[in-house]
Formats: structure tokens, C-alpha cells, sequence
């Protein structure tokens, strides 16, 4: 028993998890069984695999490499491929119409300041301009009390 190579038989490596060996062991069984094989050396051949499962179940420890081997921060699913990828163009998408509604509104807001600022100075004109106009009639008035106070002394 020392002398048979139970990973050979069923054609497994020795870093092979329980689950690769399940499925292997079910393909190899179903090709050699004897309601389905009816060669004269399936019977053995199906006697042979189905005592290396066994064995297998029972004592397969994985190599240390297998079993503590962790996802390296390079190997990537292919959902983190693409969740990383469509989350790229997303913000590059975002970020070209980000800056397109930003130099938008910086137009606008120009425009805007232009048009207020030309707004303030018309009524900072027409201020002035009513301003010099109750500030002459003030003028007129005062000269007009001031000659009529002469007259009537």
C-alpha cells in the first residue's frame, strides 16, 4: 500500500484541494464504471480510483504553499478587473463633464459679474447725476432765499 501513488492514480498533484479531487474522482468514475465501461479492465481500473478517493478524503493534507498562499495585491479577479475599470472611465467621464459644467458656470459667472458690475456703475451714475441734480437745485434755491432775504431787509 506504501508503494501506490494515490495522487497518480486519480491524476491529482499533491497542492490539489479537496474540492479539485472531488471532481476529478467524479469524472474518473463515471468513465470507468462498469454499467458504463464494459471493457474487461474498467472493473479494476474503477476499484483502484475509487480506493485512492478514499485514501485521499481521509489523509490529503495540501502543501503548506497551497494552503497559506494568499491573493497577491497584483492578482486580480476578473470582478475587481472590471469594477476597478469601469470605475476608472466613470471618473474619467465624470471628471471631462465635471470640467465642462465648471467652464460653463465659470462663463456664466462671468457674464453675470460683467453685467452687474455694468449695472452698479449705471446706478452709481444715475446717483451721481440725481445727486448733482438735487445739489444744483439746492444751489438754485439757496441763491434765490439768499436774494429775496436781500431785497427784503
Amino acid at each position: 500500500m506504501s508503494d501506490v501513488n494515490y495522487y497518480k492514480i486519480l491524476g491529482v498533484k499533491k497542492s490539489s484541494t479537496i474540492e479539485e479531487i472531488m471532481k476529478i474522482y467524479k469524472k474518473l468514475a463515471l468513465k470507468y464504471h462498469s454499467n458504463k465501461n464494459k471493457t474487461s479492465f474498467a472493473h479494476d481500473k474503477f476499484c483502484k480510483i475509487n480506493e485512492a478517493y478514499v485514501f485521499l478524503l481521509k489523509n490529503h493534507k495540501p502543501t503548506k504553499q497551497r494552503t497559506s498562499r494568499k491573493p497577491r495585491k497584483t492578482q486580480m479577479t476578473k470582478k475587481k478587473i472590471i469594477k476597478k475599470t469601469t470605475k476608472k472611465v466613470f471618473l474619467k467621464k465624470f471628471e471631462r463633464l465635471f470640467k465642462d459644467f465648471i467652464k460653463v458656470v465659470e462663463e456664466n459667472a462671468k457674464s453675470l459679474r460683467i453685467k452687474f458690475e455694468k449695472k452698479v456703475k449705471e446706478s452709481e451714475k444715475e446717483e451721481l447725476f440725481e445727486k448733482s441734480e438735487e445739489d444744483s437745485k439746492e444751489i438754485v434755491e439757496e441763491k434765490k432765499s439768499a436774494k429775496k432775504k436781500k431785497f427784503n431787509l
